[in-house]
């Protein structure tokens, strides 16, 4: 089951792509990238349901699914606007430098390097928002 559908993504005041495929790829592509940061709601590895958290009785509950939800959100617009359903894509897309004819430009930096968290694809304001309700993975991430 998806982590949001496309009218809660339109009432968090973004606006679904015309074909309904294209959200549904973007927003599983979303799912991908924060389930590589946070486990917290994933059915397969956590032990929360987020469809229980949304309609909890407990605010503190609803507070931490919708924000979850919100980041979600967030990251499938970020799928949407950079067409990158993965995080190898993006740094494929991510343009650095370029050359024509006798003349080159390099950048600082690109998209992937300035808006998401090193190589997972995650924006930084989605990794924030994540923190800020304890929904972070704080194991190690390899041995």
């Amino acid at each position: 089951m998806a982590y949001l559908t496309s009218s809660e993504f339109q009432q968090f005041g973004y606006s679904p792509p015309f074909n309904e495929d294209d959200f549904d790829s973007a927003e599983q592509s979303a799912e991908i990238a924060i389930n590589s940061v946070t486990s917290f709601y994933d059915p397969n590895l956590g032990s929360q349901d987020l469809v229980v958290d949304v309609s909890s009785s407990f605010p503190y509950r609803v507070k931490r699914a919708t924000a979850f939800k919100k980041a979600v959100a967030m990251q499938t617009q970020f799928v949407i606007d950079s067409n990158a359903k993965s995080a190898y894509e993006l740094q494929q897309n991510n343009v650095s430098s370029y050359s024509v004819g006798g003349t080159s430009m390099t950048f600082k930096s690109g998209v992937a390097d300035t808006m998401t968290v090193g190589s997972t694809g995650v924006l930084k304001a989605v990794r924030t928002l994540l923190g800020q309700y304890g929904l972070l993975y704080v194991g190690v991430d390899h041995v």
